[in-house]
């Protein structure tokens, strides 16, 4: 892609002629996701696992749902912070 974007600068209409091939596109937008997506997930887990206890047993997921709203502004801070 340095190529086509090499090309951009010099002359934009080149862009229009430009192809993109899907599957190295895809590899290097893993490359670029792939370090903060396990952490991401990791932070963002405890909104699954709740929905799972919560559907399991309601009084206990109640509980722990008035906790996590405490902790969810926290954990989404954390990931807009690890994102940017």
């Amino acid at each position: 892609m340095k190529g086509v974007d090499f090309i951009a600068h010099r002359d934009p209409s080149a862009m229009q002629n430009a192809t993109l091939s899907p599957i190295p596109l895809l590899q290097r937008s893993f490359e670029l996701v792939g370090p903060i997506y396990w952490p991401l997930l990791i932070l963002a887990s405890p909104g699954f696992i709740l929905a799972i206890v919560t559907e399991l047993t309601p009084l206990l997921g109640g509980i722990l749902q008035l906790a996590y709203g405490i902790v969810a502004p926290i954990l989404g801070g954390a990931a807009l912070w690890l994102v940017d």
